[in-house]
């Protein structure tokens, strides 16, 4: 499973509770992802044209995904708490939702 916090420590990449636009634009490597607790947001096209992510695990803390964020990931599955923001952006956008426990 790709985890982006120690994605982030090796790299020493700060978002600043931000996943900046256009991050992993067209990056067919990722398959799976787990957002670290304290994200706030992720940006305009992140993880566009991503066409072998399946699944993204995204915390209670994000509360703004912007336009386009998830475009072009056809065989994704959002993984959150009930009643979440990713779960409300999930279901509006068309994209599978599975509930998780909160930790």
């Amino acid at each position: 499973m790709w985890n982006l916090y120690d994605y982030f420590v090796r790299q020493y990449i700060d978002f600043s509770y931000y996943i900046s636009d256009n991050y992993f634009y067209g990056d067919t490597s990722i398959e799976s992802v787990t957002i670290p607790k304290g994200i706030l947001a992720i940006g305009k096209s992140a993880f566009e044209g991503c066409t072998k992510l399946k699944s993204i695990t995204v915390p209670e803390s994000v509360t703004k995904i912007d336009e386009r964020a998830f475009y072009n990931c056809p065989n994704l599955t959002f993984y959150g708490e009930s009643g979440s923001y990713a779960e409300k952006y999930a279901k509006d956008n068309n994209i599978k939702f599975v509930i998780t426990q909160p930790k």
